[in-house]
C-alpha cells in the first residue's frame, strides 16, 4: 500500500533564491557603506577649512634687496618665493609639470579614482609604495591646508578639499596656485624662485631642458638637487621628458635634443657675498620701520643706495690691506717664537658716503663675514685719535679763530690734583715746536696746540657743534668732558665720523646718512621714498678753512700715503695710544670715506702702526678705483674766502726768509697783512698771536 505522502529528497533553495539573497545583502552593504561614507563626509566636512580662503591666499614672499641701479644684491624671507601668473611661466614648464605630476589634470574633477586604483594595485604587486596617486589639486590642498602625516583621516580630508577646490576655482587658477606654492629645493618655493635660484633667469625664459629638470625636482627636492646630484637630476629629467612625449606635448627628437643640453647652473650665492654687512644693516632698518613679518614674508622690493662697483672696490681694498698687515704680524710672531694665538687677526671697516646726498655707497664691516658678522663700520665704537681734531678746529673757525693764530707748543701739566697723578701730554714724536699756527697744528697733528685750543674755547661749544656734525646726542659727548677730547678720546663708529667729514665736503651742510631709496610692496605699492634730511651745522667759510688745512695734511703732513695723484683730496690720520686704533678719514668733492683698522679685542697692533701707515693706503686704493671714471674737481671756494702765502710758523705773510710757507685760506678780514721779518720777528695786527698756558 503506497503512503499517502511519499518521501521526497530535500534539495534546498534554488540558485535564484541565492542570487536574490546576495543582491539584497549587497544592497544592504552598499546602503550601509553609503551611509558610513555620508557620515564620514559630514563629520570631516565640519573639520575642513574653507576653500574660499584661496581667493585671498597670500603666501610668504621673498624680499629682494637691490642696489642703486636695481641690480640684485640679496634676497631673504621665511620662504624664497616670488609670485607669477600663468602667462609669466614658460609653456614647456606647464606641460612638464602636468605630464609628470597629473596627466589627467585638465579632465578630472579633483580626484583620479582610476589612478588611485592603479596605484593600489602597483603597491600590492611591489609590496611597497610604488606609485603616487595624488592629483595636482590634492597636492595643493595638502600643502595649503593639511599636514603630511600618512593617515586615512588626512587622505580623506585631502580628497574632500580637492573636490571643493575644483568646484570653486578654474583649472588655470588651481595650476597657478600650485606652481607658486610647491617646493623645488635650495630654499626655492614656487617656479619663479626656482628658475632664478637654479638658472638665474625668470620662469618665462626657461628652455625645454631647464623646464623638465625643474619639473622633476618636487618629487625629492633634496635628493635630486642639481647642485648636489646632477646625474640624479638628469635621470629624473629624462623621465619627465618621456612623459611629455607620451602625452604628445613634444616629439621624440625634442626629447633627444633636450637630453644632450648642458646646464649653466647659477652657482653664485645670491648677493649676500657681495655686501653681507650692508645687507644686515638694511635688514635691521627694515625690521625697525616695517616689522619682521612684513620683511620676511611680505615680498618687498627694496632699492638701496649701494653702488656695487664701489662695494667691490671697498672689499678688495680692505681685504688686501688687512692681509698684508696680518702677514706681517704672523711673520713677527714666528720670528719671536711667540706662543700667542694666531687666529686673532687685525680687522677693520670701510664706509663710503656721498657728501651731497648722504647715501651710503659702500660698506665693508670686516674681512670674514662667515666667521664674524659684527659690523665694524656701524657697531664698533672706537676712539678716533687725531681724526677727531678737524671737528675741534671747525668749532674754532666757526667762532672766529683764524688759521694764522699762534699757540705755544710747549710742555704742559694738567690735573695736578688727580689721585692717579698729573697728566703731562705730549706730541706723537715727543718733541715740542714752540710757536705754532693753527694751520700747522692741523697739518702736523700737534697735540699740545689742540689741548690749548680746547681750553681756550671751553667744552660747551665743542660738544654742541660736534654732536650736530656727528649726528649723535650731546649726552654721549658729555661722558668725555675733559681735555682728552681734544686728542680724540670720544668713542664713535666709522659711519659717524665719516658723516661728520661729509659736512666739510658739503660746505657746512649735514645730510643724514641713509641706505634706502625706495621700498615697494608685493602689490607694487610705494611704501617709502628717499628723503634727505639736511641741516646747516657749519658756515661755508669755516667748512672750507678745515678743508684747506686737510688738503695740506695730504701734501705736507701725516696723510701723504693717501695722495691720489693730482686729484684734490682732504683728509686726516688718527692713531690712539699704544697703536690700538688706526684711522684715515678723507674726502674729495664727490666722495667721503672712512677706514678703521684694529684688533677687535683692542690690543696693540705694534709700534709704528699709525693711521698714515696702515689705514691711509687702504683708503687710497679704494678711492683710486671708486673715482677712476670721475673727472677730478676742485673744492668749491665760498665768496668770503681769500688766500695768503703764509709763513707756517709765525702766521705772517711769507717772505723770502720764511722757512715754511704755503698758500693758506682765510675768511676775508682775518688774513695776515704784515710780512714775516726774521730779523725783527715782530707780529703786527692780524698777523697771529701767541696764546700760552
Amino acid at each position: 500500500m503506497r503512503a499517502k505522502y511519499p518521501y521526497r529528497r530535500h534539495r534546498g533553495p534554488g540558485i535564484w533564491v541565492w542570487i536574490r539573497r546576495l543582491v539584497v545583502l549587497l544592497c544592504a552593504l552598499t546602503s550601509a557603506g553609503i551611509g558610513v561614507i555620508l557620515a564620514l563626509v559630514l563629520s570631516y566636512s565640519r573639520q575642513l577649512p574653507s576653500v574660499e580662503e584661496l581667493a585671498h591666499y597670500q603666501p610668504a614672499l621673498i624680499t629682494r634687496i637691490l642696489d642703486r641701479d636695481h641690480g640684485l644684491i640679496a634676497q631673504f624671507g621665511a620662504e624664497k618665493r616670488m609670485l607669477v601668473t600663468m602667462d609669466q611661466v614658460a609653456p614647456q614648464f606647464i606641460q612638464a609639470i602636468v605630464a609628470v605630476e597629473d596627466v589627467k589634470f585638465f579632465v578630472h574633477q579633483g580626484v583620479d579614482f582610476r589612478g588611485i586604483a592603479r596605484a593600489l594595485l602597483a603597491d600590492v604587486r611591489e609590496g611597497r609604495k610604488a606609485q603616487g596617486a595624488s592629483t595636482i589639486t590634492q597636492q595643493l590642498a595638502r600643502n595649503l591646508f593639511l599636514t603630511k602625516e600618512k593617515t586615512f583621516s588626512r587622505k580623506f580630508k585631502e580628497v574632500l578639499l580637492a573636490i571643493q577646490i575644483e568646484r570653486r576655482y578654474s583649472k588655470q587658477e588651481i595650476l597657478e596656485l600650485y606652481m607658486n606654492q610647491i617646493f623645488f629645493g635650495s630654499n626655492a618655493y614656487g617656479i619663479e624662485a626656482a628658475a632664478r635660484i637654479h638658472f638665474d633667469k625668470p620662469a618665462m625664459d626657461l628652455c625645454l631642458a631647464e623646464a623638465a629638470l625643474l619639473a622633476g625636482l618636487p618629487q625629492s627636492p633634496s635628493r635630486l638637487s642639481p647642485f648636489k646630484n646632477m646625474q640624479g637630476a638628469r635621470d629624473r629629467m629624462g623621465v619627465v621628458l618621456s612623459r611629455m612625449v607620451a602625452c604628445g606635448f613634444i616629439a621624440p627628437e625634442d626629447r633627444q635634443r633636450a637630453m644632450l643640453e648642458s646646464f649653466q647652473l647659477n652657482r653664485s650665492t645670491l648677493s649676500e657675498n657681495e655686501a653681507p654687512y650692508f645687507v644686515d644693516y638694511v635688514r635691521g632698518q627694515l625690521e625697525r620701520d616695517l616689522g619682521e613679518d612684513q620683511v620676511w614674508r611680505g615680498g618687498l622690493t627694496v632699492v638701496t643706495t649701494l653702488d656695487l662697483d664701489m662695494q667691490a672696490a671697498a672689499q678688495a681694498a680692505l681685504d688686501e690691506g688687512l692681509a698684508k698687515l696680518n702677514a706681517q704680524y704672523l711673520l713677527q710672531r714666528h720670528h719671536h717664537d711667540s706662543e700667542e694665538e694666531r687666529d686673532a687677526m687685525i680687522q677693520g671697516g670701510l664706509i663710503a658716503l656721498s657728501p651731497q646726498s648722504g647715501e651710503i655707497l659702500a660698506m665693508v664691516g670686516g674681512t670674514d663675514y662667515i666667521r664674524n658678522q659684527w659690523n665694524r663700520t656701524t657697531q664698533a665704537l672706537r676712539q678716533p685719535g687725531s681724526a677727531f681734531k678737524p671737528l675741534l678746529f671747525a668749532t674754532a673757525f666757526q667762532r672766529g679763530f683764524a688759521p694764522a693764530m699762534v699757540f705755544q707748543d710747549a710742555p704742559i701739566i694738567r690735573d695736578s690734583r688727580n689721585p692717579r697723578g698729573p697728566w703731562m701730554p705730549g706730541n706723537y714724536d715727543n718733541r715740542f715746536y714752540g710757536p705754532t699756527t693753527l694751520a700747522e697744528a692741523i697739518i702736523h697733528s700737534r697735540n699740545i696746540v689742540a689741548i690749548k685750543l680746547l681750553e681756550q674755547m671751553g667744552m660747551d661749544p665743542v660738544i654742541a657743534l660736534c654732536s650736530e656734525m656727528l649726528g649723535i646726542a650731546p649726552q654721549r659727548l658729555q661722558e668725555y668732558r675733559n681735555l682728552t677730547m681734544a686728542l680724540g678720546s670720544v668713542a664713535m663708529t666709522p659711519l659717524e665720523i665719516a658723516s661728520s667729514y661729509c659736512v666739510f665736503a658739503n660746505r657746512g651742510v649735514r645730510v643724514e646718512p641713509h641706505c634706502l631709496k625706495e621700498i615697494r610692496s608685493a602689490s607694487d605699492e610705494v611704501l617709502h621714498t628717499e628723503q634727505r634730511r639736511e641741516k646747516i651745522v657749519l658756515s661755508q667759510e669755516a667748512a672750507y678753512l678745515v678743508t684747506d688745512c686737510l688738503k695740506k695734511v695730504i701734501t705736507l703732513g701725516t696723510g701723504q700715503a693717501a695722495r691720489l695723484g693730482d686729484r684734490p683730496v682732504a683728509g686726516k690720520t688718527g692713531t690712539t695710544d699704544n697703536y690700538v686704533n688706526a684711522w684715515f678719514v678723507g674726502y674729495t668733492p664727490e666722495l667721503c670715506c672712512a677706514v678703521y683698522v684694529g684688533y677687535d679685542d683692542r690690543k696693540s697692533m705694534g709700534r709704528g702702526q699709525t693711521g698714515g701707515v696702515v689705514a691711509a693706503p687702504i683708503w687710497a686704493r679704494f678711492m683710486t678705483e671708486a673715482l677712476k671714471d670721475t673727472v677730478p674737481s676742485e673744492f668749491p671756494i665760498p665768496a668770503g674766502i681769500v688766500f695768503v702765502n703764509m709763513d707756517g710758523r709765525t702766521g705772517r705773510v711769507a717772505s723770502n726768509r720764511s722757512g715754511i710757507s704755503y698758500r693758506q685760506a682765510f675768511v676775508a678780514g682775518t688774513e695776515p697783512k704784515d710780512e714775516y721779518d726774521a730779523r725783527a720777528d715782530i707780529r703786527g695786527p692780524r698777523a697771529g698771536w701767541i696764546l700760552d698756558e
